[in-house]
């Protein structure tokens, strides 16, 4: 009796201790996996670009038939022509009107740009709502290099621009009251160097149209109320650095 008792207790005392011995497979090769996961660099994944978008602190225009007029509210010559009439609405005109040359004044705030940085590409756009003529002129962004007030400002005591331009774009096309209007935009990458890297005052930017005829167009100002969505704007895009993997520390258990 005791003999089968004995075989008995072997029998279920041996599979018991063999399975309690047996390795868990599937502890094992979890721990290999996040083993081999962790030693593995992670890369902190980063925009390839930034864009700001600096708002226009300053703008107005100068007329070269009316020398001593000032337009830093950003009305035309209606309401100091005729009284009786109605003034127009705030706009700024560039180009010509025959012979009459008009430039456009801007300054942007560049208060959120990185100082030192050097940017990918920047530009200066402004929205043209009306042409009364299709005829071109070409437009010199130019740097201005003396400070100036916007209301006070006028032909007569323009600030000096530097002679060469930055970049050119050509105005065309003529766009009715009826019809959407449309942006325009000059390069300026240079200038932003310039400001923000070789650290030169910001006095701004000067529309000047080329040559001695063509067609004057509006565009809109910051003082156009309900026109937000189209006051001047400069856009500056700066490339990221790229993305550096770094290796995450393998926690020890």
């Amino acid at each position: 009796m005791k003999k089968i008792i004995m075989l008995v207790l072997a029998v279920v005392i041996v599979p018991v201790i063999l399975t309690a011995q047996a390795p868990d497979k599937s502890i094992t090769s979890t721990h290999i996996r996040n083993s081999i996961v962790d030693q593995e660099p992670k890369t902190a994944l980063k925009p390839a670009s930034q864009t700001i978008i600096c708002p226009v602190i300053k703008d107005t225009w100068v007329y070269a038939f009316r020398p001593d007029s000032n337009y830093g509210k950003g009305y035309g010559w209606k309401d100091l022509t005729d009284p009786t009439k109605d003034i127009t609405v705030p706009k700024m005109f560039l180009g010509f009107g025959g012979a009459d040359k008009k430039a456009v004044l801007l300054q942007f705030d560049l208060s959120k740009l990185p100082k030192g940085k050097a940017a990918k590409k920047a530009v200066i756009k402004i929205y043209n709502d009306y042409a009364g003529s299709a005829a071109e002129t070409e437009v010199d962004a130019k740097m201005i290099t003396k400070p100036w007030e916007e209301m006070q400002v006028t032909w007569k005591s323009k600030p000096t621009w530097t002679i060469t331009s930055i970049s050119s774009t050509v105005l065309k096309g003529a766009i009715d009251y009826s019809q959407p209007g449309k942006w325009y935009e000059w390069d300026v990458t240079k200038m932003i160097k310039i400001w923000m890297v070789s650290k030169k005052p910001n006095n701004g930017i000067a529309l000047d149209p080329k040559g001695d005829s063509g067609v004057d167009r509006d565009f809109v100002c910051k003082e156009y109320q309900g026109k937000e969505q189209f006051f001047p704007v400069l856009v500056v895009t700066y490339e990221n650095q790229a993305s550096v993997k770094k290796p995450v520390p393998k926690e020890t258990k």
